[in-house]
């Protein structure tokens, strides 16, 4: 266009100069159409524009409704990974290592039932009707077979009442002058109260390790004429866990005295009323979590949780107040950089990244659109959670060694290709998950050069799920000290889980200890280890016999 004008008002030079006012307006025309062109052309190019960008949200959106679909009608992230297939043609593995076969684990099918060795056997014997022989002698007993059942006995209750004498003596007047004696008190911690501490035990542990709710236990209790109100409950459980309260704090003690812990956090809605009405609001219930097993540290796992308002990072600073950890792994949200220590500071902590929320970034982008970089990714990722299994259990500096050997190659081959393709990938589900590869990548590798650290925060991240199985049918807590009362139920029960003792007998044992020794009673020797080596020996099953 701008050629064409040129011209035109080459050839209007041309003209004689009686022509001048014709040639003004020729001219101002064609400066008019010049304008108006560009115009045109600036629309057309900004229309262009629209259009690619249109595209690229319509594929962003695309993918976000492909991972959703998964999400809700498929299994997690990790089990896909887990399950994921290898032998894709369009991912090239030239560098990565083969696998070894893994175990053959044991068939699934009918197995042999297992029982508790202290479980009450009921025994039932059975004759023939028959006594005498058609000749008239006795019949001797031949021979016997045994079928055993399973029963279950309803839930029952017993009202326990305790009757205390007060016994003197009147033979002469020196016995009179001696005060009577009196029986001693039972019942120390539930004093005045109408309810035994086991059974509001067993109604913690229904709601905190069953995941049960409330309304439910005061139908079941109504069912069998017994009117507990919820509320009553709520009173008993809060007065029990005042009493449970420096057991809470040793666990602390023990979590925080480690090398290496995990940090995580999840919502929990409140009701921010004393009252329990209102709207809700969401808290946070944070975690400690401690487990070295699998580098040969101390034997003992255990989960600490307390409830803020907040999900603020000075939370996170004031739990690991006086805490003797040096690493914390945490994930990657980023109120955790309050804790991070400073280079050249002596205050914090280091903070190592979890590899699982890598992995889960570029299983959620293969998910919502399948590409060879993903899948390759992908792959060379599980070969490095397969180095993590045959390092399990050996000692730091023998992981240490294995993982610079083996994963390290690997992950720098992952940055490496993720720094090249970054730049040329569109908006996205694979953009996202190359960028926080990229970021968090100095916090990532550090587990290579530490063989305390783990790979992944998985161990606090599972400690999660029955806070969530609780969290979904229970709703909301009541009110902020209900919300602490979780917290502290949460940590013994699921410290005892990890520790492989049931829940309802550890806090029975602990009740009773603390009975025991009132208030001498040393809350460091009731940890659920302890439990399990003073009821190590179960009870002797000819004790249950009944004939």
């Amino acid at each position: 266009m701008a050629e064409i004008i040129m011209e035109i008002s080459d050839l209007l030079d041309a003209l004689p100069h009686s022509c001048e006012e014709v040639k003004r307006g020729i001219q101002e025309c064609l400066i008019d159409a010049h304008v108006e062109f560009e115009a045109v052309v600036d629309r057309e190019n900004a229309a262009e524009r629209r259009i690619v960008k249109l595209k690229k949200d319509l594929r962003y959106q695309k993918e976000q409704l492909n991972l959703l679909r998964h999400q809700t009608f498929c299994g997690s992230s990790d089990n896909n990974f887990l399950g994921a297939d290898d032998d894709e043609d369009d991912v090239p593995d030239d560098d990565v290592e083969e696998e070894e076969e893994e175990e053959q684990k044991p068939r699934k099918g009918k197995q042999k039932q297992k029982r508790p060795k202290n479980i009450k056997t009921e025994v039932y014997k059975h004759f023939p009707e028959e006594t005498h022989c058609s000749c008239g002698a006795k019949l001797k007993t031949l021979g016997s077979w045994t079928s055993s059942r399973l029963r279950v006995v309803r839930e029952h209750f017993v009202l326990e009442k305790h009757v205390h004498y007060s016994r003197g003596c009147n033979c002469s007047a020196a016995c009179k002058e001696h005060a009577p004696y009196n029986a001693h008190a039972t019942g120390y911690i539930m004093a005045g109260r109408t309810l035994d501490a086991k059974f509001v035990i067993n109604a913690v542990c229904q709601h905190f390790y069953e995941h049960s709710t409330d309304f439910r236990a005061e139908r079941r209790y109504h069912d069998n004429g017994c009117n507990v109100a919820r509320s009553t409950l709520g009173r008993n459980a809060t007065h029990i866990a005042e009493k449970l309260e420096p057991l809470w704090e040793e666990v602390w003690k023990h979590v925080t005295a480690g090398p290496v812990v995990h940090m995580d956090e999840t919502p929990l809605r409140v009701i921010p009323t004393e009252k329990g009405r209102g709207k809700c609001i969401k808290g946070t219930l944070w975690a400690i979590h401690r487990d070295e097993r699998g580098w040969g540290g101390d034997p003992h796992p255990a989960i600490y949780f307390e409830y803020d308002p907040s999900r603020g990072g000075h939370v996170a600073e004031r739990m690991l107040e006086g805490a003797l950890s040096q690493v914390v792994q945490v994930d990657g949200y980023k109120g955790y950089n309050v804790i991070r220590r400073a280079p050249g500071k002596n205050a914090g902590f280091t903070l190592a990244r979890c590899m699982a929320h890598v992995r889960r970034k570029f299983t959620d982008a293969e998910k919502a659109a399948p590409s060879t970089c993903a899948k390759r990714v992908i792959k060379a990722l599980k070969t490095v959670y397969a180095v993590e299994e045959r390092v399990f259990g050996r000692s730091p500096e023998e992981r240490q060694a294995v993982r610079v050997a083996e994963a390290l190659p690997v992950l720098e081959k992952i940055r490496a290709d993720m720094l090249r393709i970054e730049p040329t990938l569109a908006k996205g589900n694979l953009k996202t998950a190359a960028n926080y590869f990229l970021a968090a990548w100095d916090d990532m590798i550090r587990y290579v050069l530490d063989g305390r650290i783990a790979i992944d925060n998985n161990p606090v991240e599972r400690g999660m799920r029955p806070v969530a199985l609780t969290k979904k049918n229970s709703l909301f807590a009541g009110n902020h000290e209900a919300a602490k009362k979780w917290a502290l139920f949460n940590t013994l029960i699921e410290t005892a889980r990890l520790n492989g003792v049931n829940p309802f007998r550890y806090l029975n044992w602990v009740v009773d200890q603390i009975e025991l020794s009132r208030e001498l009673t040393d809350y460091s020797q009731l940890m659920p280890w302890h439990c399990k080596a003073a009821l190590g020996d179960a009870e002797d099953p000819s004790e249950n016999m009944v004939a």
